[in-house]
């Protein structure tokens, strides 16, 4: 069994197009030709969802599920089941971004409570983890945008995912309620790197416009 990271935006800036495209298919080259992708969201609840299609603005594509995973992630961490579900938003966006690199890949949404502190984190890290041995080969993805009006707290975002510092996103999500949300799942996935020994490693990163583009990944 394989595990990984990987930290893409769903959406960026024209601007930011060529670099962050590049970056985005060195990692992706990478992965396992038909993986699980564990798509990290946030929210008001924790559930799991047994994907079955990817909403986008524009379209509807049917996607694989693993109902295996989606079994095993209730069972240990207790959470609610969404069966036969539509993924939409960013999450889709998302989802889309890998499943056109991997379109055999086989998807399950999991969201995080968006305000979830640190205990939270550290259960749902648990739970996932010793979930993730019932199937082969899994990619947690989470988003690689995030947008704020406090340049310094981007700053510190920058210098925390550069370090792998699991404790410094914790404190930055604490002090910065507006970015809880978006760290939840990326404090959850790194968590999961680090508990493996795995360093997450920045391939590409431009701040445009007070929004914080990340490519990265862990392996």
């Amino acid at each position: 069994m394989s595990l990984s990271v990987v930290m893409v935006p769903a959406h960026h800036d024209r601007t930011a197009g060529t670099q962050l495209a590049a970056a985005t298919h060195r990692v992706l080259a990478k992965m396992a030709e038909a993986p699980t992708l564990v798509i990290l969201s946030t929210g008001s609840e924790p559930l799991v969802e047994d994907v079955t299609a990817l909403a986008l603005d524009d379209r509807r594509i049917a996607v694989a599920g693993a109902p295996e995973l989606v079994e095993a992630i209730v069972e240990r961490g207790q959470v609610p089941r969404v069966q036969a579900a539509a993924l939409g938003g960013r999450a889709a966006a998302l989802a889309a971004t890998i499943h056109a690199a991997r379109p055999h890949a086989r998807i399950v949404g999991v969201t995080i409570p968006g305000l979830a502190d640190l205990a939270a984190i550290e259960g749902a890290t648990a739970a996932l983890r010793g979930s993730l041995t019932a199937v082969a080969d899994v990619v947690l993805v989470v988003r690689g945008e995030v947008a704020s009006d406090d340049h310094q707290a981007l700053t510190r975002l920058r210098t925390a995912l550069a370090d792998h510092d699991t404790a410094s996103l914790a404190a930055l999500a604490s002090e910065h309620p507006d970015l809880a949300g978006v760290l939840a799942p990326v404090r959850l996935a790194l968590g999961i790197a680090r508990d493996r020994s795995e360093r997450f490693e920045l391939h590409a990163e431009l701040l445009v416009a007070g929004v914080l583009y990340v490519v990265g990944s862990a392996a």
